[in-house]
C-alpha cells in the first residue's frame, strides 16, 4: 500500500459527499475505472446518476475521459488555470484540505505516542486517508444535523457507526485464531497478538477492523479485537530527534487562524467557514 500515493476525490456539491481512492497512476484509464465504480456505488445507494462534472484541467480533459462522459450524456466544465482555480471549485477544495489536515494530525498523533513496530511509518498514509474519508462521511452537518449519506439516501440513521469509531493507528489485540474457532490452546501460549488498527474494512457488512500484522505487515479484517485507544500498551522513550522536532514545530505554529471568506472571479461569495473552523499555519 506504500505505493498508493495519488488520490482522486469527488464531492457532490448538493450534499457535500466526498469519496476518495488510491491511484497508482493518474492516467485517464485508471481514472475512468474509479469513476465507473463511484457511479455504480451512487446508483446502488440512491438510484442516482451523474449528469454534470466540474473538475480541474488535469486528466478530465483527456480524449478518453471526454468520450466516456459523452457516451453517458454527462456534461463537463472546468476550473481556471493557476491559483484562481481553487476559487471556482471551493467546496471540493475545502473538503480535500480538511481530509489532508485530519490525516496529517492522525499521523503525528501516532508518531508522538509510539515509534515501535512501525506504527508511525509514513507508508501508512493511504490507510489514514481512507479512515478520515470514512469519518468525514459519518459526521453530521453542523447546520442541519444530517450526514451526507442521510441526505443522499433520504434515510435517517442512529449514528451507531460513528459512536463506535476508534483512534486510528492505535494498538489492538487480536484473539488467537484457534480460540476464535472455539478450540483450545496450550496453557502458557499467548491468547492474543498485538497489531495496529488501520480503519474499517469496506468489504464487510458491519464494522470490521483492518489490522496490520507487526511481523509481516499484512493487513487483514479482524472481528475479535480489543482496542488500546490511549496507547497504554506501547512505549515511547521521548528522546529521539524526530519526536523533539515534531514537538518544537507544533509549539511554534500552534495558534488559531480562522479561514476567510472565499470569492470567485466575479466577486461572488462561494464559501463562508463556520466560526469555529480552524487551520494551523
Amino acid at each position: 500500500m506504500s505505493k498508493c500515493i495519488n488520490y482522486l476525490s469527488q464531492v457532490h456539491h448538493v450534499i457535500a459527499l466526498l469519496d476518495c481512492t488510491d491511484l497508482k497512476h493518474l492516467g485517464a484509464g485508471e481514472t475512468i475505472v474509479y469513476k465507473e465504480r463511484f457511479e455504480e456505488w451512487l446508483y446502488e445507494m440512491a438510484c442516482s446518476e451523474i449528469i454534470y462534472l466540474h473538475s480541474d484541467n488535469g486528466v478530465s480533459v483527456a480524449d478518453e475521459f471526454r468520450e466516456d462522459c459523452k457516451e453517458k450524456d454527462q456534461t463537463q466544465s472546468f476550473s481556471g488555470v493557476g491559483a484562481q482555480a481553487q476559487h471556482q471549485n471551493a467546496q471540493a477544495e475545502r473538503a480535500i484540505q480538511t481530509i489532508m489536515n485530519m490525516t496529517r494530525t492522525f499521523m503525528i498523533h501516532v508518531s508522538l505516542h509510539c515509534n515501535e513496530h512501525g506504527l508511525d511509518n509514513p507508508s501508512l498514509w493511504p490507510c489514514a486517508v481512507y479512515h478520515v474519508a470514512w469519518l468525514y462521511k459519518q459526521l453530521p452537518n453542523q447546520v442541519i444535523g444530517l450526514m451526507s449519506l442521510e441526505r443522499l439516501t433520504e434515510l435517517i440513521t442512529n449514528h451507531c457507526d460513528i459512536l463506535q469509531a476508534r483512534v486510528w493507528g492505535c494498538p489492538v489485540f487480536v484473539l488467537n485464531p484457534k480460540l476464535q474457532d472455539g478450540k483450545k490452546i496450550p496453557k502458557w501460549n499467548h491468547c492474543a497478538r498485538m497489531g495496529q488498527f488501520l480503519g474499517y474494512s469496506d468489504e464487510n457488512s458491519s464494522l470490521v477492523a483492518n489490522v496490520r500484522h507487526f511481523g509481516s505487515g499484512y493487513v487483514s479484517p479482524q472481528y475479535h479485537v480489543l482496542f488500546d485507544d490511549l496507547f497504554h500498551t506501547v512505549f515511547r522513550d521521548g528522546n529521539d530527534a524526530l519526536n523533539k522536532a515534531i514537538c518544537d514545530l507544533l509549539w511554534v505554529t500552534d495558534h488559531k487562524i480562522y479561514a476567510e471568506d472565499e470569492f470567485n472571479a466575479e466577486g461572488e461569495l462561494v464559501y463562508t467557514p463556520h466560526h469555529h473552523w480552524m487551520m494551523f499555519s
